[in-house]
């Protein structure tokens, strides 16, 4: 699997729900552990109604992320998709992860 981008909040709040695609099961862990620190190479616009959330954006690109996982319905849920960077809800974040345990094949 490739990077996940997360945002300040859940970095305060050091612990995610990791999925095991072997047990099928989800357990906390620290994800700090996990995180890497990126400095964007480059600005991006995309989203006018509110400036902030283009550095999310900025740094998945960076990271070379494959998701994005947000709760925000206003303006990054609504792109589906940047860049090659998938775009969705934690509770789709979820499907997604059960799906593939389900067929065993990469994120």
């Amino acid at each position: 699997m490739g990077y996940i981008a997360v945002n300040k909040p859940a970095l305060r709040a050091k612990r995610a729900c990791s999925w095991s695609m072997t047990s099928g099961g989800c357990e906390f862990i620290d994800i700090t552990e996990l995180c890497a620190i990126v400095e964007p190479a480059r600005k991006i616009d995309a989203i006018k109604e509110d400036p902030a959330d283009n550095k999310i954006l900025e740094c998945a690109i960076e990271a070379n992320a494959d998701y994005i996982i947000t709760y925000d319905k206003k303006h990054l849920l609504k792109l589906k998709k940047f860049e090659g960077v998938n775009i969705v809800s934690p509770a789709d974040f979820l499907k997604i992860l059960m799906n593939k345990s389900q067929t065993a094949g990469p994120i």
